[in-house]
Formats: structure tokens, C-alpha cells, sequence
């Protein structure tokens, strides 16, 4: 049953992410919405470190199961909560939607010419798949540490503290700077400062080097977390932005499950090092990519138009 309602919770989350985006980039204007998704990850991160501090002191003093679920009820309260919020949120007012109904065909083979049609959109795609496996090292990097320097568990939690302490900073710089510059500028410099990570964490010869490390990694995740969302919004006609975020999300959903099972297997059957080689590789690539051919979409965005299905899309 537990695995079961796990397995519906990530597919309703997959239902709702493009509805959720669209209406942030309906109420939220292009110019606010980096300092929006850093703000909100900000907040969210400082009431995470809470929570977990209340489920630690609830999981140690609470038998099981009514510890766990004492934590899975507060959890729901949190996102009622959330929801009531929700409801308070006003879209501005818009036209009525004048696209025609299409059928279900048709709509596929609209996605079909977009990713034909659209070289900007597929060449970022191919970018954010290097770059997701370019990252297939960043969950295994506390474990790799206290193996390599033979580090007690305790390090394990100070690694995870920096980490949370970095990105806490880094989604307060972040946001307001991709409002500035654009998305597309901070994904370059937030996957940079991961390869330097990885870099250090390559040659790294004593442990101390790795608290480096992961600040590092923590105040370049959280610049990943808020353009990645940030520049989907921006690709495409206005009118059809769900299309393209939806497009997007699905598309990067097989690399975001198998980069980490990738590094899996790479670690058995070659070693950390030999991984994190690898991920430097890919990361790179991607980086590349991104800095060489894909053209900041913001600079290019497209008035609304009629959408039409066939050989001439």
C-alpha cells in the first residue's frame, strides 16, 4: 500500500507540474520570476531544516509506527496549507482561448513539429541530458569521501549541513541574477562551478578539501534548481507554453532516473574515480553545448499565434 500511494503521489506531481508552471508564468512577469523560484526554494530550504528537526526529535521520542505517522500527518497539514494559499492566488484576467480543439493525434503530432521545427529547443534538451549525467556523481560524493579518507558518519552530516548551508545562499544570488541576466548565463556558471567540484574532488588528497567541495556543490545545485524551471517558460509562442514546458519536463524525466543508476553501475564496475572522470566528460560537453549553440531564449521570445497541425508546421 505504502509503495502504492508513493507511486501516485509521483505521478499526480507529474500531472500538476506544467498546470503549476503556467500559472506561474502567468501571474509571475519573465522579470520576477528567477527572484520568485529563489525566494520560494530559499523559504522552503529554511522550513526544511526545521522539519527535519522536529521529525528527528518526533522520530526518537515516538515508538514505531506512531512516529512515522506523526510525521506523515504534519506533512499533509503542511501541504493543506499550502493549498489554502493556493486558493488566494489571482490570475490576471485573459482572452478567451480561441486555439481549436484538437485530438489526441493531432496534439503528439504537434509535439512532433515542434522538436523538428524548433533547433534552439532541442539543441537545450541535448544539453540538459549531458548535463544531467554530468551530474550522476553529485549523490554518491559524501559517500566517496568518507570511504576514500575513512571518515566516520558524523562527516557524513557535516558534508550534508554545508551543502544545505551553500544552497541557502545560493538561491538568495541566484534568482535575482538570472532575472538580470538571463537563465541561460546562470546555468553556464552554476554548471562550471560543479565541475570545478568535480575537479577538486578528483584531486583532492586530504578530506578538508572536500568541505570546499561542498559548498561548491550546494551554491551550484541551487542555481541548476531555479533557471532549469526558470528558462522552460521561456521557449516558445506564449500561447503555447504549457506545450513546451510539459515537452520539456518529460523529455530530460528519462535522464533526471537513469543518471544516478548509471553512476551505480559505473562505481561497481569501474570505481569512484573512474565515474567521476566520466561525469567530468559529460558535464563538460553539455556545458558547451549550452555556452556554444543554444541562443538565450528570453532574447528571442515569440508573440502568440495560431497553432495549426500539419505539413506546413
Amino acid at each position: 500500500i505504502f509503495l502504492v500511494l508513493m507511486v501516485w503521489k509521483s505521478f499526480a506531481s507529474g500531472l500538476s507540474a506544467a498546470p503549476w508552471q503556467e500559472l506561474i508564468a502567468t501571474v509571475i512577469p519573465v522579470s520576477h520570476r528567477g527572484r520568485f523560484f529563489g525566494i520560494s526554494r530559499l523559504g522552503g530550504q529554511l522550513l526544511g531544516i526545521g522539519g527535519a528537526s522536529l521529525a528527528a526529535i518526533i522520530l526518537a521520542r515516538l515508538p514505531y509506527p506512531r512516529n512515522f505517522a506523526a510525521c506523515f500527518a504534519l506533512g499533509s497539514l503542511g501541504v493543506i496549507l499550502s493549498y489554502v494559499f493556493f486558493l488566494w492566488t489571482i490570475e490576471p484576467s485573459s482572452p478567451p482561448n480561441s486555439t481549436p480543439h484538437h485530438t489526441l493525434s493531432e496534439y503528439l503530432g504537434r509535439l512532433t513539429s515542434i522538436l523538428r521545427d524548433d533547433r534552439n529547443l532541442r539543441t537545450y534538451l541535448l544539453s540538459r541530458y549531458l548535463a544531467y549525467f554530468g551530474g550522476m556523481a553529485y549523490g554518491f560524493m559524501a559517500v566517496y569521501a568518507v570511504q576514500r579518507f575513512g571518515l566516520n558518519d558524523a562527516s557524513a552530516g557535516i558534508f550534508t549541513a554545508i551543502l544545505l548551508a551553500s544552497s541557502v545562499v545560493g538561491f538568495a544570488v541566484w534568482g535575482p541574477l538570472g532575472d538580470h541576466l538571463g537563465h541561460k548565463r546562470v546555468l553556464e556558471m552554476a554548471g562550471t562551478i560543479w565541475l570545478l567540484a568535480l575537479v577538486i574532488a578528483l584531486v583532492a588528497s586530504g578530506y578538508m578539501a572536500f568541505y570546499f567541495v561542498f559548498v561548491l556543490m550546494g551554491f551550484g545545485v541551487s542555481g541548476t534548481l531555479v533557471s532549469d524551471l526558470s528558462i522552460a517558460m521561456e521557449f516558445g509562442p506564449e500561447n503555447e507554453r504549457p506545450t513546451y514546458v510539459g515537452l520539456l519536463r518529460t523529455l530530460t524525466g528519462p535522464a533526471v532516473f537513469f543518471a544516478p543508476l548509471t553512476a551505480g553501475a559505473l562505481i561497481q564496475w569501474l570505481g569512484y574515480q573512474p565515474m567521476f572522470v566520466i561525469s567530468l566528460i559529460l558535464g563538460s560537453s553539455g556545458l558547451l553545448l549550452l555556452w556554444r549553440r543554444v541562443v538565450e531564449p528570453r532574447g528571442r521570445s515569440l508573440p502568440a499565434r495560431p497553432i495549426s497541425i500539419g505539413p506546413s508546421e
